[in-house]
């Protein structure tokens, strides 16, 4: 088997399926936001469509691999991937959406910023009361900004 074939095997068994999957079912997600966890449900989506796949596959006497023969398990999975991209393509959030809650994120991060600031500001200060308001505050907003950024 050439190099090539290869690694276009690998990545459509572990990595293609599962990616298409995870970007199908949560479309507004930022991918790469958690690079270790989203290389996770790659694998493991891909992996699972894998083996439900090559169960029925298998058997109907259809299991077979570019290498073995005709490749029905690579045709398979390719159509698979394509059709869970075709459904994230379809539930995208547009452009301009996008752009606004880029805009809303960082304006809850320049919020987060100001009040640390004015926390430390009142600690120092001995303003105990100040600091225990600016606490709740900063809670409230670290919580909307995780709400926006993982939404489920």
């Amino acid at each position: 088997m050439d190099p090539l074939g290869l690694l276009l095997s690998i990545l459509l068994v572990f990595l293609l399926p599962g990616f298409a999957l995870h970007r199908a079912v949560h479309p507004e997600r930022r991918f790469g936001s958690e690079p270790v966890y989203d290389g996770f449900v790659a694998l493991v989506g891909s992996l699972s469509i894998a083996v439900l796949v090559g169960i029925p596959l298998g058997a109907a006497g259809l299991f077979s691999g570019s290498a073995t023969g005709a490749p029905i398990l690579e045709a398979t999975l390719l159509a698979i991937t394509g059709a869970f991209l075709a459904v994230s393509w379809l539930r995208r959030p547009s452009v301009a959406a996008a752009a606004a809650e880029d805009v809303e994120d960082a304006r809850l991060r320049d919020e987060l910023d100001a009040m640390a600031v004015d926390l430390h500001r009142a600690e120092r200060g001995g303003a105990a009361k100040r600091a225990a308001e600016l606490r709740v505050r900063m809670d409230a907003t670290r919580q909307a900004l995780g709400r926006r950024l993982y939404r489920w």
